[in-house]
């Protein structure tokens, strides 16, 4: 073990002092045992403390999942629903297509009627016609010869003629007519065979993604399982730890109730190992196990960094309030960072001044990297630190409440404000080598700056790394 796994070093050290006190007893020296056992008191008081940060750490872990696992839930239902509309689009747009089907189908029908009525109605009065010619013929041999029943059967062919004529004209109308509709059925038909393969393609898209999505709830439900698991165990730590403490403190007169609890770490209970897989063994593992994450929920972890280490190379000051000079009215300073691995966010390093300052994390829409001067709305505060009184110009550590976790893809803010500022507050202070965008409220507006030679803020956000399967999904 390394100089810096404290806890781990303590729990081995609680774990082999409890074991050495029982054997000590078993062997007739309760003195010694009971020496030895005051000595793991104050090992036991840290390790109670550090076991109840680690519970509220990964008990956020499982808020967190069990939220991810809603959302996922909330998006199949709704992926489902668009499924459903999608079919009922698809099946009213076939059906309009199928209309369109049948109609140019039946155009079709009625066309080849007509021409054929047309080739009939053609035949028929070229058929008249000839019979006109022979008529009006011996109309012309036989004129001195009274003929009047001749004239009046060239009339009638005449007539027959000229209505078969009116008859043919019609149908070439009608004919006409249906060729007219071809062009719009053709149009509308594509359109809808367009509008149905889009359709298809949409569903396809839906039902990939409805299976994608039921994978992911099935991975989320198994890695809940396993931080389920890890927030009752580190409760069960938790408990172990004050129980222990209190029969520590009473060893005096009942040393059966400190073995009675010190039996406890054979238990089984199931535990994380230390690839993250869910496993059974005992208390005693899982004592070892919440030491070994409460060192590294020890170490410090910077997840955003707008300098390097070193010194700050001082620039100017950015002013926080109101500057009695003008130019800046009720100003407060805000830096856009995001991280790529989730973390547990501890706190912030900032080189400030000022009277009665706030620091906060915020949330809000996502920042582009701006060209040029962006406007954004009002972030979101989801973690106030106040520090009442004067600060003194230093680089402040200054460590946040909680256990909120910073996941990827998240947009965060850190502003530095004041509770009065209506005067001129404080001053966060420009490094020469900050680069990242930097921002403003003034005058009601929040504004981003694009990066440029002039530095920023300097920030260093840090955080401890997640304990349960957050790495693994978010």
């Amino acid at each position: 073990m390394g100089d810096t796994d404290v806890y781990a070093k303590r729990a081995k050290n609680v774990v082999d002092g409890l074991a050495r006190a029982v054997a000590l007893s078993h062997a007739g020296q309760d003195d010694q045992a009971l020496a030895l056992l005051a000595t793991l008191r104050p090992d036991v008081a840290s390790l109670s403390e550090a076991a109840k940060g680690l519970h509220e750490v990964v008990k956020t872990e499982e808020d967190l999942a069990q939220a991810r696992l809603h959302a996922v839930t909330e998006a199949i239902a709704s992926t489902i629903d668009a499924e459903a509309v999608a079919r009922s689009q698809i099946d009213s747009t076939q059906a309009a297509l199928a209309g369109d089907v049948a109609k140019l189908e039946q155009a079709q029908v009625d066309m080849a009627n007509y021409q054929k009525k047309m080739t009939e109605l053609m035949s028929r009065i070229r058929e008249l016609q000839d019979e006109l010619e022979d008529n009006q013929d011996k109309m012309s041999k036989w004129f001195w010869v009274p003929g009047y029943n001749v004239y009046l059967a060239v009339q009638n062919i005449k007539d027959l003629i000229e209505g078969k004529q009116g008859e043919l004209n019609g149908v070439i109308q009608n004919l006409r007519d249906e060729q007219s509709k071809l062009p719009g059925l053709q149009r509308d038909m594509a359109k809808l065979a367009a509008d149905t393969a889009a359709l298809q393609a949409r569903l396809r898209e839906l039902v990939g993604a409805e299976s994608e999505l039921k994978q992911h709830q099935v991975w989320l439900e198994e890695a809940q399982k396993g931080d389920s698991a890890l927030v009752a165990t580190s409760a069960k730590v938790s408990a172990f730890y004050d129980e222990l403490a209190v029969a520590l403190d009473d060893t005096a007169s009942d040393l059966d109730s400190t073995y009675q609890i010190a039996a406890r770490l054979s238990t089984a209970v199931e535990v994380l190992d230390d690839d993250g897989n869910l496993r059974s063994g005992t208390l005693q593992d899982a004592v070892l196990y919440l030491a070994r994450h409460a060192d590294a929920a020890s170490r410090r972890i910077y997840v955003f960094q707008n300098v390097d280490d070193g010194a700050p190379q001082y620039v100017s000051d950015v002013v926080i309030g109101t500057e009695p000079a003008g130019g800046y009215d009720h100003a407060v300073f805000v830096i856009p960072f995001k991280v790529t691995t989730p973390y547990h966010l501890r706190g912030v390093i900032i080189p400030m001044k000022g009277q009665d300052m706030v620091v906060q994390l915020a949330t809000g829409p996502n920042v582009p990297e701006p060209s040029q001067v962006v406007r954004i709305p009002e972030p979101k505060v989801v973690v106030s630190k106040s520090l009442p009184g004067t600060t003194p110009f230093a680089s402040h550590d200054i460590p946040l409440p909680g256990a909120y976790v910073l996941v990827p893809g998240e947009q965060y803010f850190v502003i530095l404000t004041s509770t009065n500022l209506d005067r001129f507050a404080g001053t966060w202070t420009n490094d020469a080598r900050a680069q990242a965008p930097r921002g403003q409220r003034f005058r009601g507006e929040w504004m981003i700056w694009p990066r440029d030679g002039r530095g920023g803020p300097s920030l260093r956000v840090y955080g401890m790394t997640t304990v349960g399967s957050l790495q693994q999904f978010v």
